[in-house]
């Protein structure tokens, strides 16, 4: 081995010890910069929650109340999350500027206006408010938010900013009030949100019984600054396809009626005129599965122009709920006895309600409306099962694949395979 080849082979070693020195250099000042924020973050309280000791599980009630966004009302009633409309916060002020007394010449007081009963606090204004279920789902992420929303950093502490905050008055505040109660209505969590800030990454927020106003990370106002209609459970009936017993279709304006019922384990059918049907158990669990996890497109909007006064004669039908379509009944092992409106089609949704509240209307696809109702010859041992306007080279008349929910479009891939 000559001179320049060891020479060579010592400037690589070297080269690599240098390498991995600057290396470990730049890791220790990486680990270092992290212990520093860590240390800072956690003076400043960012990772301590703001209410220590708070779980999910304690929590049966949120309300939410607000002078921009929606105001709303969530409760836990045996078991199941529900949601309302809360109070009209705004409303409400002008009621009690409205309604102070004024001492008269002769030192009485005037007689006041009472106000919405629906804005008495706590749970005596419910029986005045109309209670959907909730979705699960988007109620968790409330309820995590509260359980681990950390006490963060102050940024001021001025009373006429906290007075912004709370009454939504400034162009920068939003102004959001969520009140957490356990079962008991003991009060558990309090929190002003305020608007988001540094470029939507984080919003402040406040106590009520505080000047402070704090600065926490993420965007709060996306979770609670929502709406009725966003919160509502988009599945129409809380029943699972186990616990149908029996199912009764009528198409009124089609020849596709049939009862199908539960006998000894097994189903049975009859169509229109009587005739027993051909049932294969595989489609008829498809069905019934179809049916359990029924949901909506969306709701109607209940300031809907076309929606008629309630005191106006019932020829008014601009949804077609009077003189429907179709209706789809079933009954479950709690005797239990479910009945669908299916009233006009409109482009590729229909109109629908369920029989005990047409007031409160939504949207269905057609093709899973049809796939709840389907021509009774298809549920026949190794009849081809085309749901609505599918024909049998996979197309679909008058609309796309993009318009098949999901858990059906699964379906009918499995049944293919």
């Amino acid at each position: 081995m000559n001179d320049a080849t060891r020479t060579i082979r010592i400037l690589v070693r070297i080269s690599a010890l240098l390498l991995l020195l600057i290396f470990l250099v730049l890791l220790v000042v990486f680990i270092y910069q992290k212990d520093i924020q860590k240390r800072r973050t956690t003076r400043i309280g960012e990772t301590t929650p703001i209410f220590e000791g708070l779980s999910a599980d304690q929590i049966a009630r949120i309300e939410i109340d607000s002078v921009q966004k929606e105001s709303l009302i969530l409760r836990k009633n045996a078991g199941v999350w529900e949601v309302a409309k809360g109070k009209d916060v705004l409303g409400e002020l002008m009621s009690k500027q409205q309604n102070k007394t004024a001492e008269g010449q002769d030192g009485e007081t005037q007689e006041t206006q009472p106000t919405d009963p629906r804005n008495d606090p706590g749970p005596s204004g419910d029986s005045f408010r109309v209670f959907h279920r909730a979705d699960a789902d988007k109620v968790q992420l409330m309820l995590d938010a509260m359980v681990e929303l950390p006490s963060g950093q102050v940024v001021t502490s001025t009373a006429d900013d906290k007075m912004k905050m709370k009454l939504g008055v400034s162009n920068a505040i939003v102004g959001i009030e969520v009140v957490c109660y356990d079962a008991q209505m003991n009060k558990v969590a309090d929190i002003m949100i305020g608007n988001s800030v540094e470029a939507y990454s984080a919003t402040l927020i406040s106590k009520p019984d505080s000047d402070e106003i704090r600065q926490v990370p993420g965007r709060l106002e996306a979770t609670f600054g929502t709406s009725l209609i966003m919160l509502r459970d988009k599945k129409i009936f809380n029943s699972t396809p186990q616990s149908i017993t029996s199912v009764a279709i009528q198409d009124i304006t089609g020849p596709n009626s049939f009862d199908l019922s539960r006998s000894e384990g097994a189903w049975v059918g009859a169509g229109a005129q009587g005739n027993p049907l051909d049932l294969d158990a595989a489609k008829v669990d498809n069905l019934l599965s179809a049916l359990g996890t029924l949901s909506a497109n969306s709701f109607v909007d209940p300031n809907d122009p076309r929606r008629p006064p309630v005191d106006t004669e019932n020829e008014q039908d601009p949804y077609g709920l009077l003189s429907p379509n179709k209706t789809i009944e079933f009954r479950t092992t709690g005797n239990e006895t479910l009945k669908l409106i299916v009233g006009k089609l409109e482009g590729t949704t229909y109109y629908a309600a369920v029989a005990n509240n047409l007031e409160d209307i939504f949207k269905v696809s057609k093709i899973s409306i049809e796939s709840v109702s389907p021509d009774p010859a298809t549920l026949a041992p190794g009849a081809a099962e085309l749901p609505g306007d599918m024909t049998d080279t996979g197309t679909m008349q008058g609309g796309s694949l993009e318009e098949i929910p999901p858990e059906l479009l699964e379906q009918l891939r499995q049944q293919g395979q």
